[in-house]
């Protein structure tokens, strides 16, 4: 049996991770494009475990998948996490992005909208930030462009933002994300700039958890 918080062996193409928690609900978890899964390890302590197993994956070329090359578009990392999905057996799970993958998260439940219960976008880069480049200008152009790309959606999808985040605070969120997707919510964390998993762990986990139980936050 792993332990709770453990790494596991992966086959070759399959995108590396770390389990944290052994719980009914599965939820995969993804890092922005500057780190990998540690970047969530100060949030480890405050999660559910009995609850919840969390898969924290490392994206093609960092951490436990650094072997693994690709593309790297949105789509080849929603293909991923559908391929990761398949080899833990999850058939519906949960998602989280932060930043550059909270695009993912969309992706994905635009392309495999029977296969996610539910999303949490943490400060997902938007048209408003300034973080953008051509592949996300592209991609955000689309979804604009086809309303049929989220607006019939059901996913239910959080919003988590911190009000220090000086690009991709509530109001980029109001005029993009929230103005496209009818089923998201938005939370802003206090005194909390790009990286709520780290700068408030407590908070950020109440929030997360609470949203992934009740669909509400």
């Amino acid at each position: 049996m792993n332990r709770p918080d453990s790494p596991l062996q992966h086959p070759a193409g399959v995108l590396g991770y770390v389990q944290h928690g052994t719980g009914p609900d599965g939820v995969m978890v993804l890092h922005d494009w500057l780190g990998d899964h540690t970047n969530y390890d100060p949030l480890l302590p405050y999660l559910d475990t009995a609850a919840f197993t969390y898969v924290f994956a490392d994206l093609r070329g960092y951490g436990k998948s650094r072997h693994l090359t690709g593309a790297c578009t949105v789509d080849e990392i929603a293909a991923d996490c559908v391929a990761l999905a398949d080899r833990l057996g999850w058939q519906r799970f949960r998602l989280i992005g932060h930043s550059m993958t909270g695009m993912v998260t969309q992706r994905v439940a635009a392309d495999a909208p029977s296969r996610i219960k539910s999303a949490i976008a943490v400060c997902p880069v938007s048209a408003a930030g300034n973080r953008l480049g051509d592949e996300a200008r592209a991609f955000f152009a689309s979804t604009i462009g086809n309303d049929d790309a989220f607006r019939r959606l059901d996913t239910r999808f959080l919003v988590v933002v911190g009000d220090k985040d000086p690009g991709l605070g509530e109001d980029a969120m109001k005029d993009t994300f929230l103005a496209w997707h009818p089923n998201a919510r938005l939370r802003a964390i206090p005194n909390c700039g790009h990286y709520p998993m780290q700068e408030q762990p407590p908070y950020f986990a109440t929030i997360i958890e609470e949203f992934l139980r009740n669909g509400t936050a």
